[in-house]
């Protein structure tokens, strides 16, 4: 299947905000470093799609991050952990004013009234979003907490190879069971 160049979320998209077309067509408008692209498919779609390019979903993602996390509503999203590509929704993904922000391009944010935030985008750019600080401030502090989460699971998981000394004959037993019989090492001829 061949997708638009603009479907694939790059390191440098920071920001997807939703954006109805002339005629009522609900879309997604992103930031790419100093442009921004408008793409025929809802923000959490493009979200999804993204996520469904490297193996799971957004319900997968959420479920994972949920696994990770404890239980909450809005939990970050990682598109890609080897490019830190880590994503937080600012309402429910079910909402179709739901913006995205990709956490690593935030720089800083700061309190704007009672219930907004003025986030400050590594590349420059200034957006004055409908979010209460507090409620920003725990989506990155939780999108920190997954990476946090997902870096030390990952160094569980690696092991460094060794000289193995212990090998096995293993065969099928009568039913599903299989038998380990420790044998000698064996090299294929």
């Amino acid at each position: 299947m061949a997708y638009n160049k603009h479907l694939i979320l790059t390191t440098e998209a920071s920001i997807i905000f939703p954006h109805y077309s002339e005629i009522g067509e609900l879309q997604s408008k992103y930031m790419e470093g100093d442009d921004y692209h408008i793409v025929s498919m809802k923000p959490t779609d493009l979200i999804d799609l993204n996520l469904r390019m490297t193996g799971t979903s957004l319900k997968g993602a959420v479920d994972g991050a949920r696994n990770l996390l404890g239980s909450g509503t809005m939990a970050p999203v990682v598109i890609s952990k080897k490019h830190a590509m880590y994503w937080i929704p600012l309402t429910s993904s079910k909402s179709p004013k739901c913006i995205w922000v990709s956490v690593g391009h935030v720089r800083k944010y700061v309190p704007n009234g009672r219930n907004g935030v003025t986030v400050y985008l590594k590349n420059g750019s200034v957006v004055n979003l409908a979010c209460s600080y507090n409620q920003f401030r725990n989506r990155m502090q939780r999108a920190y907490t997954l990476r946090c989460q997902i870096e030390s699971h990952s160094d569980h998981v690696q092991r460094a190879g060794g000289a193995y000394v212990k090998t096995y004959f293993i065969c099928q037993e009568a039913g599903v069971n299989y038998d380990w019989k420790e044998g000698r090492l064996l090299t294929p001829k």
